[in-house]
């Protein structure tokens, strides 16, 4: 699937453009996004708020090729995606069937999948709310709402700084009193970086699989490179430590404005510590791979000849918020270390690339032979509702109460009530569902 991002400063609903462009012929991938939303909505055409800045308001077009049965499984992928990509920024993310993320048993993400008839077919356009900031919902629901700033402990300026240092962009770095780098060991591969560069080694995109093709055991011209090596709060795409090169693959998320500004402080950052920069777009990999190999070559060496520019020799370590109190988990401590800094960093725009890498992945499972079934073992794994759970359960006519005991192949909920019966409710017809414990 092939991502391209719409960006608007305000929409009535996302959901509502997405499925305009889908009905216009857009193409899978195409996702909306608004900094506004004056109309938002969830499941039964309740209100989202969606303050401005506040959150990330994300719509997706898809044109899955399943089964009509399987359909419902798309919002518990979307689900297994939004856990995973809270769980990236150091968050304890639950799924509460079908639609919400919880944090400490509050809702801080919300799912709204509606299906679209076009003239290529049936669409489904998955929209998603993420609440970055506490302004995104009134006081009154805060003992059942929160937030990414909640969460983190951290409000204003500093909330956008830990926003936009992710533990896979945020690493922790050995530093003293006056923020001066102490031990380099610590600051190259952090430990706690580890899971996640691992999974992003094992779900390359299409542009670093070709890459890695052509590099990797020392191919090229005898030079080793590593694949998602973290520096500070940093993970590379590629590195060649011999050469103190790092290879960026750009995709469309990187093209804003925003994203360029923090482009540029991340290779500030790097070339304060003596690594070069090489940035290329991901269609130039497919189209002249030879010419990206030329470019690489020319820059062995580049060492003996050339020292850091006075930009790069002026940028502080701690630009961005590198540094972090070393051995705290990822933003649950060193919020010290962040606080004042000025908050110039992206938002929602990283939070949507991470969101957009999952949402690939894990669609791209779903839409494999066996998807489904895989589908419900990863949502299972991320789920306290899949099975023991007491819950009340509202519908158009009833009100169940009893015990989760797990899905369907369709992702339906099997409640088992006291008498021993057991009853499949579907996502559909659901109103609302509450813990009884």
């Amino acid at each position: 699937m092939n991502i391209t991002v719409l960006t608007f400063d305000t929409l009535e609903s996302t959901n509502t453009e997405a499925t305009k462009q889908a009905r216009l012929g857009a193409d899978e991938g195409l996702c909306i996004v608004a900094r506004q939303q004056t109309k938002g909505r969830g499941r039964h055409g309740r209100t989202w708020v969606s303050e401005k800045d506040a959150g990330l308001y994300f719509s997706i077009v898809l044109r899955p090729k399943l089964e009509t049965r399987f359909l419902p499984l798309i919002t518990l992928m979307t689900g297994v995606a939004v856990h995973d990509t809270l769980q990236a920024f150091g968050l304890n993310p639950d799924i509460k069937w079908v639609n919400d993320i919880l944090v400490s048993d509050r809702k801080i993400a919300g799912i709204l999948a509606e299906t679209a008839e076009t003239k290529t077919g049936l669409a489904v356009i998955v929209g998603i709310g993420i609440n970055i900031r506490s302004s995104n919902y009134p006081s009154e629901i805060a003992d059942t709402a929160t937030s990414i700033e909640a969460e983190l402990g951290v409000t204003g300026a500093v909330a956008t700084a830990s926003l936009s240092s992710p533990p896979f962009k945020g690493g922790v770095a050995a530093a003293s009193a006056d923020g001066v780098v102490n031990d380099h060991d610590k600051f190259n591969n952090v430990p706690h970086l580890n899971t996640f560069r691992t999974d992003l080694r094992k779900n390359l995109t299409p542009a670093e699989a070709v890459f890695w093709k052509v590099v990797q055991r020392s191919k090229l011209d005898g030079r080793k490179f590593r694949r998602q090596h973290s520096v500070g709060r940093y993970i590379l795409d590629f590195y060649c430590p011999s050469e103190e090169l790092a290879i960026e693959l750009d995709g469309q998320p990187h093209f804003s404005t925003r994203a360029r500004e923090h482009d540029r402080d991340r290779r500030l950052f790097l070339e304060h510590y003596g690594i070069r920069v090489l940035r290329f777009e991901n269609k130039r990999v497919f189209e002249d791979l030879d010419w990206v190999l030329a470019v690489i070559r020319g820059n062995f060496g580049w060492k003996k000849t050339t020292t850091p520019s006075a930009a790069a020799a002026a940028t502080p370590p701690q630009t961005g918020g590198e540094l972090l109190d070393p051995g705290s988990p990822p933003f649950k401590g060193g919020v010290d270390a962040l606080r004042g800094l000025a908050g110039s960093l992206t938002t929602d725009e990283e939070l949507q690339q991470i969101l957009t890498k999952y949402l690939t992945n894990f669609y791209d499972i779903l839409s494999a032979e066996n998807g489904p079934g895989q589908i419900l073992t990863e949502w299972r794994r991320r789920s306290t509702y899949y099975s023991g759970k007491s819950v009340r359960i509202v519908l158009e006519n009833e009100t169940i109460t009893g015990t989760t005991d797990g899905l369907e192949e369709n992702g339906a909920l099997r409640v088992r009530k006291s008498d021993g019966s057991v009853t499949i409710v579907q996502a559909g017809d659901v109103e609302r569902l509450r813990p009884t414990e």
